[in-house]
């Protein structure tokens, strides 16, 4: 099974700031950054599930069903072959959902200041 070239390059850009972070946490002995690194990790673990799956073509012809080689066939039962498949696209889509949303909490005070108290229009000197 070779692995999807995409979803690896994604996946290694995704670690990226997850070691950036890492490093912020090492130098600064806080923890705040680990939580960030963490979700970070979550979304590359999810990109390399998604990577790494088997990746079956699918007949778009006829009823949507999956194409086996020979040599899958003969390797092992479609069944077992086609589970593996739906159970690490949704561990792909579980890791991706919750690095993404994790990422979104992480990174929400810094993309959504808090609006301004509005200030009262000065008044006019009275004579």
């Amino acid at each position: 099974m070779k692995p999807d070239p995409l979803f690896t390059i994604c996946m290694a850009i995704a670690a990226l700031p997850a070691l950036v972070l890492i490093y912020m946490a090492i130098r600064s002995r806080t923890l705040m950054p680990l939580v960030g690194a963490a979700m970070w990790l979550c979304l590359a673990a999810g990109l390399g599930f998604q990577a790494f799956s088997p990746n079956l073509p699918v007949d778009t012809n006829g009823k949507g069903a999956f194409i086996f080689t020979p040599e899958q066939a003969a390797a092992e039962p479609a069944s077992i072959t086609v589970k593996r498949e739906k159970n690490m696209k949704a561990l792909s889509a579980l890791f991706v959902v919750i690095g993404a949303v994790g990422l979104f909490l992480y990174y929400k005070p810094l993309f959504m200041k808090p609006a301004a108290a509005p200030t009262s229009a000065p008044e006019a000197p009275q004579a």
